[in-house]
């Protein structure tokens, strides 16, 4: 997939601190990012429990934007807090 993000020239990132990830983000005003992992990797598998546990869980996913919203510094912190508390229930 790598010519193909390529040919949409997105600046790669490389693993941003996640293992078997490439992270590309969109250079056209930043609009999209994108995430690539080896098939069934168990860092994919985490990723996409966690988006799933979100989209049931909205009162989750509204503390952490009011949260990050009011400290955008804090972002990075608050992220993995918010994994870190939720993820064991998103993957069970």
């Amino acid at each position: 997939m790598n010519d193909k993000m390529h040919d949409m020239r997105p600046t790669p990132r490389g693993k941003n601190g996640i293992t078997g990830r490439r992270y590309y983000k969109g250079n056209v005003n930043h609009m999209y990012h994108a995430q690539a992992f080896t098939a069934g990797s168990e860092q994919a598998i985490r990723q996409l429990a966690i988006r799933d546990y979100l989209r049931k869980h909205h009162g989750v996913a509204e503390q952490h934007k009011h949260q990050t919203a009011e400290d955008r510094r804090a972002y990075g912190r608050l992220k993995n807090e918010l994994v870190q508390r939720h993820e064991q229930p998103a993957l069970a």
